[in-house]
């Protein structure tokens, strides 16, 4: 059975990506949407507090992974849309 991300753990990071996302007009300038002109954000860019709140909600064997595919799937959606 594959375990995925809660509903409150996918919050947190979706408001962690949101406040290191510049808007689209801004990419011109910037280079990146991404705040310090980072291409995409994954799980190293995430706080050691955040992660740890993220953790204690539900610990899975497999949550490293399942936060860094789904915070890759979010910045795609972000560059790419």
């Amino acid at each position: 059975m594959a375990r995925h991300l809660l509903n409150r753990q996918k919050k947190l990071i979706d408001k962690f990506i949101e406040e290191n996302t510049h808007s689209k007009d801004s990419i011109y300038r910037t280079v990146s949407v991404f705040t310090e002109g980072r291409h995409s954000l994954g799980i190293h860019d995430l706080p050691m507090e955040l992660y740890e709140k993220i953790e204690a909600i539900n610990d899975t064997e497999i949550l490293y992974q399942n936060i860094e595919r789904y915070m890759s799937d979010k910045c795609s959606d972000i560059v790419y849309s």
